[in-house]
């Protein structure tokens, strides 16, 4: 019966090695995939020219950025990771982030929402944000993409301004072509008043 037992014995055995083979050639290409995702996530994340930053959505404790964001605010990684926009007086209106948490619970996204910002230095910035809901390790998370629109809409308030001058300008010249034309109108008045008793 030792006999018997033993090509069995070596069958499962060489049966368990080849599944325990097979599974960890499957775990380590899933690994390899994972891993080449991951990179290119991060290397798309870092790339990008505006402000990119990942949140937990309950405190607003930032989890990650990129270059951008150091580049549009002045803060380094290092001075915002672990803490919040809020510690970090970013917002003008620190409300400004309920607003964008209000829009994405509402419908899963948020879209070019202009928000009124400071920079390390406390300059100001305006920076339009798009953001969205994502789950990281099961915990909800915000990632914004922010992108600097202060040139913009200082380009924007001048027109309006400049339109402004424009409208008042012509109003003004309206006034005085009126009263120009009142004056001419009554000087009319009086040269035919004098022509007529002349005549």
């Amino acid at each position: 019966s030792a006999f018997n037992l033993a090509p069995f014995l070596d069958g499962f055995v060489v049966g368990n090695l080849l599944t325990l083979g097979v599974i960890l050639m499957v775990n380590q290409r899933s690994h390899a995939e994972m891993t080449e995702a991951r990179d290119h996530f991060q290397l798309l994340f870092d790339t990008s020219p505006d402000a990119v930053l990942i949140t937990r959505i309950h405190d607003g404790v930032c989890r990650n950025v990129n270059q951008g964001f150091e580049a549009l605010t002045g803060f380094r990684p290092e001075e915002i990771l672990g803490r919040s926009a809020a510690d970090l007086q970013l917002y003008e209106d620190p409300a400004d982030r309920e607003k964008v948490v209000a829009s994405l619970r509402a419908t899963g996204t948020a879209s070019n929402i202009e928000i009124p910002s400071h920079r390390r230095d406390g300059t100001p910035f305006v920076g339009s944000m798009s953001a969205r809901i994502i789950e990281l390790q099961g915990v909800p998370h915000i990632i914004s993409v922010t992108r600097d629109v202060t040139d913009r809409k200082r380009a924007e308030e001048a027109v309006e301004r400049n339109a402004r001058e424009i409208r008042d300008l012509n109003l003004g010249l309206e006034k005085r072509v009126a009263e120009r034309t009142a004056q001419l109108t009554e000087a009319n008045r009086e040269l035919e008043a004098l022509i007529h008793s002349i005549a």
